[in-house]
């Protein structure tokens, strides 16, 4: 029973990864820069700060080593599946994840209202900007905890996959 629990998948392919030194070289350099760079755009664009207030900053760091940490796992995996004629799995819900992990980042910052300018001209802009800004400002927290699931349940789907495949046992 033990051996189905999804987190043993994830640690056995973890410490599977980590034994062979050129992935787990790649997976810390993807590790280190994913932290980085989540760290420094959450921070900046105050993500965080008005359910956190001044701690946003801790809360910024703690979700971005999080999800910095699946996604690097989790392409470090498909990489390795694909290097051993496999079909990965979880590679769309990873894209998902780090494109939804930057989501709460927009909130404040000139993207959207080039988006919807660029897409349906300025009066639109103008008349959804603030709706949109103000929506993701709102329930930043949730869309960065669904950030985190998705990254999540990619790791575990493709953790699942090698672990039944004939190269672990």
């Amino acid at each position: 029973m033990a051996k189905r629990l999804g987190s043993n998948y994830i640690f056995k392919v973890w410490a599977m990864i980590f034994h062979d030194v050129k992935y787990a070289l790649l997976t810390t350099v993807f590790f280190i820069v994913l932290s980085l760079t989540y760290s420094f755009i959450l921070i900046q664009s105050d993500t965080g700060f008005l359910f956190f207030g001044n701690y946003y900053v801790i809360y910024s760091i703690v979700y971005s080593l999080a999800l910095s940490w699946a996604l690097s796992i989790s392409i470090a995996i498909s990489i390795y599946s694909y290097s051993h004629r496999m079909r990965p799995v979880g590679i769309r819900l990873s894209a998902a994840a780090s494109i939804i992990g930057i989501m709460p980042s927009l909130c404040c910052s000139t993207v959207i209202p080039m988006l919807i300018s660029t897409l349906g001209g300025s009066l639109i802009a103008i008349t959804i900007n603030g709706k949109i800004m103000g929506f993701i400002a709102e329930w930043d927290p949730i869309i960065m905890f669904l950030a985190l699931i998705l990254a999540y349940y990619s790791l575990y789907l493709s953790s699942k996959r090698l672990c039944f495949c004939s190269i672990i046992r």
